[in-house]
């Protein structure tokens, strides 16, 4: 039953937690060389390109715990498109990474690629070859940075243009005092915050979303008239509530739902 519930909420929380730059690292293949050197290499590119701080990297161990209670383990392990976007879609990611680190004579080989989990292509893929083991870590520093490179260039993911698409409606200034109010709240709400608090604390968590005040940010109302400012706050206030209980009773629904999933399985 544990399992189970840890199951449910892993998903969820992998869904709703894991943006539009997420990226997730599968272990590289090993071809011609040991396990142990292909998870060298896997840590080192998962490791760079966190420190590159432009992708949410996502962590081995909150991989493992949502794939370890789908018995999908080995999927860290491959290393086709296919499948490699599968486990995308189930850990909630918007890109995943493959790569493979091959030896060819006396020659090291690196490769690795990014898939677009949303659109279910590759978007980049790059090689490096090294001598010696012992250059891997400059290997992948390499590849790692020409995938930063890339992504300032052409924007692999679509981030800037999704950013900017948002920016664009959120600041949309139409001074009417309860539309510009409305539009503010919908856009500084933390409903994953309070789905989560809904979830977790079931009645309490709705009554939290009732309790808690939300004041709008003063730099939205400088050079406003008073009139226009009562208004104004007034309306973010009570939209921000509405969308507070709204996010906290779809979360105490869901663990409802869950709790009573697993109770009836608990009967057979």
């Amino acid at each position: 039953m544990k399992k189970l519930m840890l199951l449910f909420f892993s998903l969820i929380f992998a869904h709703l937690s894991f943006g539009i730059n997420t990226v997730a690292v599968l272990d590289f293949k090993g071809i011609g060389v040991d396990k142990d050197s292909a998870g060298i290499v896997t840590e080192l590119f998962r490791t760079t390109l966190f420190e590159q701080n432009i992708f949410t990297v996502v962590d081995r161990s909150s991989m493992e715990e949502i794939l370890k209670e789908q018995k999908l383990q080995q999927s860290f392990a491959c290393s086709s498109e296919q499948c490699a976007i599968q486990i995308g879609q189930i850990l909630g990611v918007r890109a995943i990474i493959i790569g493979s680190i091959g030896k060819l004579g006396d020659t090291f080989i690196l490769s690795a690629k990014m898939i677009d989990i949303e659109k279910s292509l590759i978007v980049w893929v790059r090689s490096a070859k090294i001598m010696n083991f012992e250059d891997i870590d400059s290997a992948v520093k390499q590849l790692v940075k020409d995938l930063v490179v890339s992504n300032k260039e052409t924007d692999l993911l679509g981030m800037k243009k999704n950013t900017k698409r948002k920016k664009k409606k959120i600041h949309a200034n139409t001074n009417d005092p309860i539309t510009d109010a409305k539009l503010a709240a919908k856009y500084n709400s933390n409903g994953c915050l309070w789905f989560f608090t809904g979830c977790t604390l079931g009645p309490i968590g709705i009554t939290l979303a009732t309790i808690v005040s939300s004041s709008p940010p003063k730099s939205q109302l400088v050079g406003k008239s008073s009139r226009y400012v009562a208004i104004y706050i007034s309306n973010y206030k009570k939209k921000t509530k509405k969308l507070r209980i709204e996010a906290a009773g779809y979360g105490c629904l869901t663990e409802a739902i869950a709790l009573g999933l697993l109770y009836a399985l608990t009967d057979y």
